[in-house]
């Protein structure tokens, strides 16, 4: 199963098709950290997947890929690191202390084999095309608050868009999309 941001169900294989051969996955990324406030992080993913479409029945080939871009910016002028940023003034409101706070960008695609939604007679794999999606691409900003060096808040707002199918919430006639508000927080020890 493929999960969007805010856990919607987006893909299944179902309880029908399953892994049976090889799979194949590459996926090479860079992290850029020149020790300033900015920071840059690119991925990019390929896989192939050998899988069982019928009881006995054939085994095909699937591809699908996916990529994302980040880049980050410390408004309060720390480095940023890839452990995340220490702040020079731990939050400590009473002296005026708010910790650091970074800015960031991302932009995320996921594109799923078509062959997969055609019928295992025309040598697909036979998936519905209504409940699941073909592809997807998101954007979104943050604003992440690291109030010293093991603790932070972080919220994200991201839009995404999906095509070639429906996910299970989609209102009959209305566009197929996702706007999403995120909160988390982190503690690390």
């Amino acid at each position: 199963n493929i999960s969007s941001q805010a856990q919607q169900s987006i893909f299944s294989y179902g309880s029908v098709l399953y892994a049976d051969g090889a799979h194949t996955r590459i996926s090479p990324s860079i992290e850029w950290y020149p020790g300033t406030p900015f920071s840059a992080v690119a991925e990019y993913a390929q896989e192939k997947q050998d899988i069982a479409v019928a009881a006995g029945g054939p085994v095909r080939s699937f591809s699908n890929s996916a990529w994302r871009v980040t880049t980050g910016y410390v408004l309060t002028g720390e480095a940023a690191t890839k452990n995340g940023v220490t702040p020079q003034n731990p939050f400590k409101p009473a002296d005026g202390k708010w910790g650091a706070f970074e800015l960031v960008f991302r932009a995320s695609g996921l594109d799923l084999d078509s062959d997969l939604f055609k019928s295992v007679a025309n040598g697909g794999a036979g998936l519905n095309r209504n409940n699941n999606v073909e592809s997807a691409t998101a954007y979104g900003v943050g604003l992440n608050w690291y109030l010293n060096r093991n603790f932070r808040f972080l919220v994200n707002l991201e839009h995404t868009d999906f095509d070639g199918g429906k996910t299970p919430t989609a209102q009959v006639g209305a566009r197929d999309d996702e706007t999403a508000f995120i909160s988390r927080v982190h503690l690390s020890f």
